[in-house]
């Protein structure tokens, strides 16, 4: 441990972390315990990620051999280097040296400026090593006790390609339809989704936590808090209506009015939570609504409540917060604060619709799994966004418009005005990456979540399959699977990278010259590691900030999905500030609606 510099941080100012060092650590006095041969052990120590069959955890059954190779990234790192190539050259010759002196027994290091004096180690023997790990990426290799992963992933592989047969077996008939018979399965859409009391019922009312009147405190002090967005968290109008100081047993009164009669709603709300809030009993019109709103969390960030079914008076309506102990990891101060409160209607639904897909397929002649695909489509909520052609679709489909060939005339111009700015952008940009085929050469993945090498790119992952162009997705084979894809090493010429994805809880990274603690500081680096803002819907996401003064530098490009969510790409493409253009549906870029 003395020989390979283990520490569990990395030194110089701040003394950030090695995260999972200790991994190394317990890695080592397994090997010595077990009696591991030398040869194994150098093997693992220096290429441990590529052994074609590694040593396995004893009892867990996990990638032992892997974690050899946490040696090559201890030592000293330093945060915010001005000179970003000169920090890796450092950072090399600091493996090399500690890989010569610890295997071998030798200062190879001071071949770097010459040849060797002592030994027949030569500049060029030296700079051959260093290739070797600047082109090496570091990662965090993701571990798998008893191959539990890795056996849930087979199972739901199995089952993912069967549905994905069958969805490109629709898709190749949708493609195949004139635009006649397209416009036919436009008008039977709509006419389905107007007869659908469920779908054209009101949209929820959202009241605003600063909006609430207060009745009455027993304890402590209220305010309207100034609340910024926090790890992609975001408050209504960037506020709060915030307690504090309150006591158990202490309550808070709030009143909102409800229009017309008195009715049952569903009733839900976004609820901020942070290690110094507490637990309440919730009550509406003085009945329990919910016994115990946790509110405590690690780091700041919001929650979303669901109270069920609740009774409303025409008129003013109290809900009530009565204090509770902490949880027992918070901090004593016991805390509330509500972004908003959500109102829904119960529809008073006695029968479904006369109107169902099968009938109308039937009626009309057409196919009725595609039918229930493009009513699926509209209702899809990433056709709420206005950049998104399904939205006029969605919203003709909650209103009395006459669904005829001027509409579709006028959907067709919706269509035509957005590709010509979207040719404008394609023109004015760069194309580094396109994903319509899957992973492009010198891309490679790791983790389970990306699709297979050799496969078929498949449409989305999540929600409609006629939204979008072939993508790659870490969601094809469900959302809990981790999994990361790298670029090939490029030069940085441009000092805007754009992403056309969707995804939820997935990252972005930019490594520059092997740098990798812009995650601890990110100064001199701002912009070169970004979260996807959560998305149903294609979008460009803008990597910018600090790149302008990393030009000229070496560079690559890392995807991550974190597990629990998605990312999905289309296309990564360069400039120098060029404006994006949200993309539109494949569906509507390929056909004429004219009649």
């Amino acid at each position: 441990m003395d020989l390979t510099r283990y520490a569990e941080s990395g030194g110089h100012e701040f003394d950030y972390e090695i995260r999972n060092a200790f991994r190394y650590r317990d890695y080592l006095i397994r090997a010595f315990n077990n009696d591991v041969s030398y040869k194994q052990f150098l093997h693992e120590h220096i290429a441990g990620d590529l052994l074609p069959q590694p040593r396995r955890h004893p009892t867990e059954d996990y990638n032992e051999s892997i974690l050899g190779t946490g040696f090559w990234f201890l030592g000293e790192a330093k945060h915010s280097p001005v000179d970003a190539k000169a920090e890796e050259a450092r950072t090399i010759d600091n493996q090399i040296d500690v890989m010569s002196k610890t295997f071998l027994g030798m200062t190879v290091a001071c071949a770097r400026c010459h040849d060797h004096k002592f030994d027949a180690i030569s500049t060029e023997d030296y700079y051959a090593l260093s290739g070797f790990l600047q082109s090496s990426r570091r990662q965090s290799a993701m571990l798998d006790p008893g191959r539990q992963i890795e056996s849930r992933f087979n199972d739901a592989s199995v089952l993912v390609e069967d549905g994905n047969a069958l969805a490109l077996h629709l898709l190749d008939q949708f493609s195949k339809l004139d635009k006649a018979k397209f416009n036919k399965y436009l008008i039977a859409s709509l006419e389905i989704l107007r007869a659908d009391p469920r779908w054209n019922q009101a949209a929820p009312r959202i009241i605003e936590g600063e909006s609430l009147n207060q009745v009455s405190v027993s304890a402590g002090e209220v305010k309207h808090q100034t609340i910024a967005k926090q790890g992609g968290y975001v408050w209504g109008d960037n506020k709060q209506l915030w307690w504090r100081g309150g006591e158990v047993g202490s309550q808070w009164v709030l009143e909102f009015s409800h229009d017309g009669a008195p009715s049952t709603v569903l009733l839900s709300g976004e609820f901020t939570q942070a290690d110094d809030y507490g637990i309440a009993k919730v009550l509406i019109n003085g009945e329990v609504v919910l016994e115990g709103l946790d509110l405590f969390a690690p780091k700041i960030g919001k929650v979303r409540v669901d109270f069920g079914k609740v009774a409303l008076l025409a008129g003013p309506n109290q809900i009530t917060f009565v204090l509770a102990e902490s949880n027992a990891a918070a901090k004593p101060e016991r805390m509330i604060g509500i972004d908003f409160l959500e109102l829904e209607a119960i529809s008073k639904i006695d029968n479904e619709s006369a109107i169902t897909v099968a009938g109308t397929a039937r009626r009309d002649q057409l196919n009725p799994e595609l039918l229930q695909r493009l009513v699926d489509a509209i209702k899809n909520p990433a056709a709420a966004s206005k950049s998104n052609p399904f939205s006029l679709l969605q919203r003709v489909s909650k209103k009395q418009i006459q669904v005829n060939d001027a509409y579709s005339k006028k959907l067709n111009r919706h269509s035509v005005a957005r590709l010509v700015k979207i040719n404008k952008w394609n023109e004015d940009t760069t194309l580094f990456a396109d994903f319509s085929k899957g992973l492009p050469d010198g891309w490679y993945r790791t983790g389970f979540a990306f699709e297979k090498a050799g496969q078929p790119p498949v449409f989305s992952a999540v929600g409609s399959l006629l939204d979008g162009n072939a993508s790659v997705s870490s969601g094809r084979y469900g959302a809990k699977f981790c999994g990361v894809i790298r670029s090939p090493t490029f030069e940085l010429n441009q000092s805007h990278i754009h992403y056309l994805c969707r995804g939820r809880n997935a990252t972005v990274r930019l490594v520059i010259d092997g740098y990798t603690m812009d995650e601890f500081n990110a100064l001199l680096f701002h912009g070169c590691k970004f979260n996807i803002r959560d998305s149903a819907e294609f979008h460009w996401e803008t990597q910018a900030g600090d790149l302008r003064n990393q030009l000229g530098r070496r560079a690559h490009i890392e995807i991550i999905d974190h597990g629990n969510g998605f990312v999905e790409l289309e296309q990564i493409r360069f400039s120098n500030g060029a404006g994006p253009v949200d993309p539109i549906s494949e569906v509507f870029s390929n056909r004429s609606f004219d009649s």
